[in-house]
């Protein structure tokens, strides 16, 4: 598979070279990176006046898995499309209700990432990633200009990953697969005061669960790393998450200081677990499944169980600019209904107020802020600055818990809480510092959360009676040393570090490493004649021991665990980037440094990516 896909993509780089010296001697491509451009959602809804470009450098080109995407920073189940969170906090984008299950939330289209393109020309991005032991992805983007003010644009994403450990039954022995379909809209007006922008998206999350691997009481820990060998804990379990997303965004000028909109959002959850049990296995109360399912309430032959979310919401505002000001004020009428398996369906209604002001002295001086109310208390409030020399903000939220923490009820697990909302009071600040080459960022993030609600040891919800305090300490490096400038050819460090420190009476209810590296040296620059930019260097990350959360299939959730400590790991990656035209090729040679029966666990169980090779290629077509 590797040797036919590395000699597919030899053909097309030297064809994409052919073809660059045909249009060099004969014609000229009217059409390309530079005449293209991209809006987001967001930014036209603050007035923020700036337009995309696209990315066509080698740098980050072969991280295709979402682990790699998010830095490494992150725990997953040691399979690309696999359930995936974040190794430190985040708080909730909304501070009403949410449904909770958010282990596939990275891989789902959010409206940052939509591009509501202005091309000119018919436009198709194609990003095609070959990874070894059977894992793919497959990014089809495709958008044109109707008329100079109206957009159409659609794409199709799909990650395959085959099972990473157990015996593999043939050939595309899938253990997750993942597809997102959207479609998105733009329209302006010709006398530019009325603008239109509309996405929709489904996207179908398929994962075959394995429980992680089956490690005996006198089995050794190299065990984990057999990968295919290993025995596993479970088998024939499928697992899926099902969105659907409906969006649009429309406002009307009437002048600079004042303009009308209107957003109204629908959007679907729905997830299934199926599991058919081994009756051998369970038997009266002796249960060997115990490690992943510690009771059967309902049915001891098969678990069945599914679950769904729903929301509606409608926001009016008013918004405009006045000189180097910006503001914006709305109400949001939101609708939730959550429907359960075996419980009543749940339905709230939520009413939010909030505003948005924003001072722009110049492109790289401002100062700003928002705040949010619901009905109920809850709140957002976010002031931040940001200049030449300093960045900080403050941010006081308080939402409420999850729908999934509040209640539950299914084959292995139940609860039934009335949990307080969440109070999280965060300080962040960062120091720009550039001298002839080098950018040093030191920074710092100091937080603190007030009856946060985690999943314990026994992968039910609890509320912390104490403040937790997570203290986090780190500096961002970025270097480049030119050996010729001309020429563009030099040698790279991209690098940062984080140190964190979790304190508080309810210290234990949260975990991360205590220190974090990650890093990136590289050299970039031409050959053959200049015709071929290249870029080698290595990935490296540094993370030290932990008690890495423990995963609960049934629920989607990582929980608390005090019995495993994940070693501390040095992993590096070795890669080599080329772009020919319009053409970019990737080889990276993952986790290179693993040795034979040896790495380390990402999940208590999972063991990380095991050493492989991945190409890929990422090209644009303008006409």
């Amino acid at each position: 598979m590797i040797k036919r896909s590395f000699l597919a993509l030899l053909c097309c780089l030297c064809t994409s070279a052919a073809m660059g010296q045909i249009l060099d001697d004969s014609t000229k491509l009217v059409y390309g990176p530079n005449t293209l451009t991209f809006y987001k959602l967001d930014d036209q809804k603050d007035n923020i006046n700036s337009t995309g470009i696209l990315d066509t450098t080698l740098t980050g080109l072969g991280d295709f898995t979402m682990w790699d995407q998010m830095g490494k920073q992150a725990q997953d189940l040691g399979a690309n499309g696999t359930a995936i969170r974040s190794m430190f906090y985040q708080s909730p984008d909304v501070i009403g209700l949410r449904s909770g299950y958010d282990a596939y939330d990275p891989f789902v289209i959010q409206q940052s990432d939509v591009r509501f393109f202005d091309t000119k020309s018919p436009f198709l991005d194609l990003y095609v990633a070959f990874g070894g032991v059977g894992r793919s992805v497959v990014d089809f983007d495709f958008s044109r200009n109707i008329k100079p003010n109206i957009n159409f644009g659609f794409g199709i994403d799909r990650l395959t990953t085959d099972k990473q450990i157990g015996p593999v039954s043939s050939e595309g022995d899938r253990n997750a697969v993942a597809t997102n379909l959207d479609i998105n809209y733009f329209y302006r007006s010709e006398d530019k005061k009325y603008l239109a922008m509309f996405y929709a998206y489904r996207f179908l999350n398929t994962v075959n669960e394995t429980g992680g691997v089956n490690l005996g009481e006198n089995d050794e820990e190299t065990e984990i790393f057999a990968y295919e060998d290993a025995a596993i804990r479970l088998r024939n379990v499928e697992g899926t998450d099902t969105r659907t997303r409906l969006h649009l965004y429309h406002e009307y000028k009437l002048g600079e200081a004042l303009q009308l909109y209107h957003e109204v959002d629908h959007s679907r959850q729905k997830l299934a677990y199926n599991d058919e049990l081994d009756a051998a296995i369970v038997s009266g109360t002796f249960n060997q499944y115990a490690d992943v399912y510690p009771n059967f309430f309902l049915d001891s032959a098969a678990t069945a169980e599914s679950h769904s979310f729903r929301s509606l919401s409608n926001e009016v505002g008013i918004k405009g600019d006045i000189e180097k000001g910006f503001y914006r004020a709305y109400l949001r009428r939101r609708d939730v209904l959550g429907v359960f398996r075996y419980l009543s369906d749940q339905r709230v209604g939520e009413i939010y107020a909030g505003g948005v002001l924003r001072y722009d002295l110049n492109e790289k001086n401002a100062i700003g802020g928002k705040v949010e109310f619901l009905q109920t208390g809850d709140f957002n409030f976010l002031g931040k600055v940001d200049n030449n020399f300093f960045e900080a903000s403050y941010n006081i939220m308080q939402y409420q818990p999850s729908l999934l923490q509040q209640r539950y009820f299914g084959n292995h697990y139940f609860w039934d809480n009335d949990f307080q909302s969440v109070l999280k009071n965060e300080i962040k600040g960062s120091v720009k510092l550039d001298v002839k080459g080098i950018s040093v960022r030191p920074n710092v993030s100091l937080t603190t959360l007030s009856n946060y609600v985690f999943f314990n040891s026994e992968a039910l919800p609890e509320q912390a009676n104490e403040n937790i305090l997570l203290n986090g300490y780190g500096v961002e490096l970025g270097f480049r040393k030119y050996t010729s400038k001309s020429k563009g050819e030099f040698f790279g460090l991209n690098a940062e570090a984080k140190y964190t420190l979790i304190g508080g009476g309810d210290a234990d209810s949260f975990q991360a490493p205590e220190l974090f590296v990650l890093g990136k040296v590289f050299w970039e620059g031409y050959l053959f004649n200049n015709s071929l930019q290249t870029q080698v260097g290595a990935d490296l990350m540094y993370r030290s021991a932990y008690f890495a959360y423990d995963y609960a299939p049934a629920t989607q959730q990582f929980f608390l665990q005090d019995q495993q400590q994940v070693a501390d790991y040095f992993l590096a990656d070795l890669f080599i980037n080329f772009k020919v035209e319009k053409v970019r090729i990737f080889f990276k040679f993952n986790h290179f440094n693993q040795r034979n029966n040896e790495g380390f666990q990402i999940t208590p169980l999972y063991p990380v990516q095991q050493r492989v090779l991945d190409l890929g290629i990422h090209w644009f077509f303008f006409d």
